[in-house]
């Protein structure tokens, strides 16, 4: 489940995020080449610098909601793993019924 939310959220991104980017003039895209229509939104060579410091890639533009994303999944693993541990209650790993029960303390 949590793949498709990935493959759904890249799709919006790249499908409806950076075209709007493009359109409203708050991000720039490079030519492929003189011959086909084709732009590239990726590129990080450039000729003249001022463009892409007023007006960045929407890769720039759409890096730091998945650095975002990274870092609040990071920090909500961790609580969830010490939150045991802070409130004393640890989930039960063993039961009397269950086939490891020697093993039980």
């Amino acid at each position: 489940m949590a793949i498709l939310t990935w493959v759904s959220c890249i799709l919006t991104l790249w499908s409806q995020v950076a075209p709007s980017l493009i359109a409203t003039g708050k991000a720039v895209s490079k030519p492929i080449s003189e011959e086909f229509p084709l732009l590239t939104m990726t590129s990080l060579s450039f000729k003249d610098p001022g463009v892409f410091l007023e007006n960045p890639s929407p890769r720039y533009w759409l890096l730091w909601p998945g650095v975002l994303v990274m870092l609040l999944y990071s920090f909500t693993d961790i609580l969830i793993s010490v939150l045991p541990s802070l409130t004393g209650k640890y989930p039960q790993l063993w039961t009397s019924g269950s086939r490891n029960s020697d093993l039980a303390p």
